[in-house]
């Protein structure tokens, strides 16, 4: 298990800009432990993704979420590449 937990005023920003953080407000610091278990994960279940998810996640399939919603997630960055 890897928590990962953004700000209220992060999560709310992303969900008004499509899960991107444009304002560009602090994300909370990763652990190169945390980093290592990321980068051989393929499925995640979650409140809430970093930035940069393919470079993050690179084996990624599947994402449980576990909010009410999704908005703030960058579901763009969850797409298959063409």
């Amino acid at each position: 298990m890897t928590p990962y937990l953004e700000s209220s005023e992060l999560r709310s920003s992303r969900g008004l800009n499509q899960g991107v953080n444009s304002t560009n407000i602090e994300e909370p610091l990763v652990p190169d432990s945390h980093l290592s278990i990321w980068a051989e994960c393929n499925s995640v279940i979650a409140m809430d993704l970093p930035s940069n998810i393919p470079l993050l996640f690179p084996k990624l399939k599947w994402v449980q979420g576990v909010s009410a919603g999704h908005d703030h997630i960058n579901s763009g960055e969850l797409k298959e590449p063409e």
